[in-house]
């Protein structure tokens, strides 16, 4: 709205400067004259010649045919346009002389009006294409510093999480110690939830990758003290096939995955299990999928990173690499993720 004001009052300028100009040098000059020799002959040029040049492409052959084609439509509609004005609409309401205008000449001033507006289009079509370019690069920026600030506050809420590790093991060896004697499944809480604190809380390599074959430790973990919690009235099947060997990953992925499962699935009933199957395969492919009867009611915690976050980071981490899907069959949720390491 704000650019459609501007043009017209740029153009509202420029037609009281064309028409005080003439009005003083052509005696027969009037403003409804003037009007419509302004409108079918600088207007209409300017804005025809900048769609043309909006719309020019040669990428191939056809864009190039189509470039050329919009240019000769344009070009034939103004001089039509320009015939039309002179040698009928002036010459009927105003003065029978407009017809008798020179052909030639006529023709010679509509290649000097074409010349001399394409100067305009192409320079108003070079300061449009900046600015659209520099608020480009402006969102470009935005976006990258949004990202930045993201994984700053991921990395605050890391070292927040690294309080004193040193106390909070100690404080849970000294615990399963005690509890070992009166009993084996509190003990074995105790020792899986050190482990899951202790790679909670594991500074990530320099590529900030982890090995898979620890984030898989993890997810068994995570899901063994969920069924200590549950006393064991919890129903999920975790299965791995194949050899992680070396293989990194981005973090927080697959455990993000089974906490959805364990907050939005109905794991509780033995009749549909909840199944969690991670498959390596080729040394270098990763399958993961989950599958789980979905609940009501209340759900359970999770780190809140969500299902759509893992599209975006999967993308800027893997691009055409990794694949990620979600869906949704009656009553059950299904989640399917294939990474290409390369």
């Amino acid at each position: 709205m704000k650019n459609i004001k501007r043009h017209i009052i740029f153009w509202s300028c420029y037609f009281l400067y064309v028409y005080i100009t003439d009005y003083f040098t052509d005696p027969d000059a009037t403003l409804v004259k003037e009007l419509i020799f302004f409108l079918s002959q600088n207007i209409f040029l300017f804005y025809g010649l900048y769609y043309v040049l909006r719309r020019f492409s040669v990428k191939t052959k056809k864009d190039i045919v189509l470039s050329l084609l919009r240019a000769i439509l344009m070009l034939a509609a103004f001089c039509a346009l320009r015939y039309f004005v002179r040698y009928w609409l002036l010459t009927r309401y105003f003065d029978p002389a407009y017809g008798q205008y020179d052909m030639t000449i006529f023709w010679v001033k509509n290649l000097l009006w074409v010349v001399n507006y394409m100067f305009f289009a192409l320079a108003y079509f070079y300061f449009v294409s900046s600015v659209e370019k520099q608020k480009a690069l402006m969102k470009s920026r935005e976006e990258k510093m949004a990202e930045e600030q993201a994984k700053i506050q991921i990395e605050n809420t890391a070292l927040k999480a690294q309080i004193n590790p040193h106390f909070l093991y100690n404080t849970l060896d000294f615990l399963y110690a005690k509890a070992l004697p009166h009993s084996a499944e509190l003990s074995d809480g105790i020792i899986r939830l050190a482990d899951i604190m202790r790679y909670s809380i594991k500074p990530q390599d320099r590529d900030g990758l982890a090995r898979l074959e620890e984030e898989i430790e993890h997810l068994e973990n995570v899901i063994d003290i969920n069924r200590l919690r549950f006393n064991n009235s919890i129903y999920i099947n975790f299965e791995v096939e194949g050899d992680p060997g070396e293989l990194k990953i981005i973090p927080l992925v697959l455990i993000t995955l089974v906490e959805n499962v364990l907050k939005h699935g109905r794991v509780n009933d033995p009749s549909y299990p909840a199944t969690i199957r991670l498959s390596v395969t080729g040394g270098n492919r990763l399958e993961f999928s989950t599958s789980n009867k979905k609940r009501s009611g209340p759900k359970e915690l999770s780190t809140g990173i969500g299902l759509e976050n893992i599209r975006k980071r999967l993308e800027s981490a893997y691009g055409s690499h990794a694949s990620f899907r979600t869906e949704e069959a009656d009553d059950f949720f299904h989640t399917h993720l294939t990474l290409q390491f390369v």
